[in-house]
């Protein structure tokens, strides 16, 4: 048994995160590289969405709206 004493669980929030995370972007509906149609999100930032292809196993990178100009899409 341990000695240390119990940790509480930290109350964490996502802030200015959509419900629905599809509702703010426009994702591709096939890959660049291959042509296939399908497409996962791997990780989503506040300011793109990557995504792989399934196929071809292609990454992709797709600005959210409003972050166009950042990255010069």
């Amino acid at each position: 048994m341990s000695s240390e004493p119990t940790r509480k669980a930290l109350a964490a929030t996502l802030r200015d995160t959509p419900a629905d995370p599809g509702e703010t972007v426009v994702l591709p509906n096939q890959c660049a590289a291959c042509g296939h149609d399908d497409l996962t999100v791997m990780l989503r930032t506040t300011y793109v969405v990557y995504v792989r292809c399934e196929r071809c196993l292609t990454m992709r990178t797709v600005a959210l709206p409003g972050c166009e100009h950042e990255f010069g899409t």
